[in-house]
């Protein structure tokens, strides 16, 4: 398993990945905001042999960072992936704090959230097109 900064060779490919997640949902990336993101912003991947299997893409602000997506493609979910992918950003990259938006009815995506650090700072009405939201943020120590 290799993580690592996302190519727009990939693009295709995280594309594909967003599509099976998020296929039935208004904010489902296109293949041409893929590509902006990784040009523009901090998208990852997870690759295994020669398939990526995750990816998470991260918006810079001012002092920290925006999880916007985070997906493990379906057959290597349960493995741990998603875990190791955020944990290697904490770890390598320096910030402030991470916020990001979840699903009230996305339980493990919740816990896993909760089990790197991540609180729960309020909940969004009707954020998503079938329920609320929840915004989790992490802090890290000044550096």
């Amino acid at each position: 398993m290799k993580i690592r900064k996302a190519l727009i060779d990939d693009a295709k490919e995280v594309y594909a990945l967003e599509r099976e997640a998020f296929a039935n949902d208004s904010s489902c990336l296109s293949l041409s905001s893929i590509r902006y993101h990784i040009k523009k912003n901090v998208l990852y991947v997870v690759q295994i042999d020669d398939a990526i299997v995750a990816y998470a893409l991260f918006l810079k602000r001012k002092k920290g960072y925006r999880l916007y997506s985070l997906t493990t493609k379906k057959g290597f979910q349960k493995r741990g992936i998603a875990k190791k992918l955020l944990t290697f950003f904490i770890d390598t990259f320096d910030f402030k704090y991470i916020t990001l938006e979840v699903k009230t009815t996305n339980k493990k995506a919740f816990i896993l959230y909760e089990a790197l650090g991540f609180k729960e700072k309020k909940i969004l009405k009707d954020f998503y097109d079938d329920c609320d939201g929840v915004l989790m943020e992490l802090q890290k120590l000044p550096i």
